[in-house]
């Protein structure tokens, strides 16, 4: 694990210290992009490549012909599990943000090991999420409406539609 983290750590150096040179550092980051929710979908989309269904869900759920009982279902997930998430992602988004100074700094091996494994955690509980959220999502859509949502997210989300 550590000889990984190794590897992520000087890479993530090897690719951000171009960036620092250039002088755009942080300018770029996701946190810094954008306002409110876009600000948000790109932060997820940083911090986790998995897909956010419950995206779809929200912009074209008419789309899916959704029932009261499966609406009544998607937005209890959403409630419980929505606030949670937008905070792992910001708490990614704070330990990548100390990784990366750390990284320009006297910042031992050990330290910098231990911000990485913060980071690599923090990412790992927002898959997790993500995953539960798919899940709960094939539970709650029948098979013709989950079909409709992979198509909706690769037509419009992918696309950037």
């Amino acid at each position: 694990m550590k000889k990984i983290g190794l590897f992520l750590v000087s890479s993530l150096l090897f690719i951000s210290a171009p960036l620092y040179a250039s002088g755009q550092g942080y300018s770029n980051h996701p946190m810094k992009a954008g306002k409110g929710q876009k600000q948000h979908k790109m932060a997820i989309k940083h911090v986790n490549p998995l897909p956010n269904f419950m995206q779809v869900v929200r912009k074209f759920g008419e789309q899916l012909n959704l029932n009261d009982k499966q609406q009544a279902a998607l937005k209890k997930w959403r409630e419980k599990n929505g606030t949670e998430v937008k905070s792992l992602v910001k708490a990614t988004m704070a330990a990548e943000k100390k990784l990366h100074a750390a990284a320009f700094s006297h910042a031992s091996q050990h330290d910098l090991q231990d911000l990485m494994d913060k980071v690599l955690s923090l990412r790992l509980q927002v898959a997790k999420k993500k995953i539960a959220c798919r899940e709960n999502m094939r539970k709650v859509l029948d098979n013709n409406q989950w079909e409709k949502l992979v198509s909706l997210y690769r037509q419009k989300i992918m696309a950037g539609k």
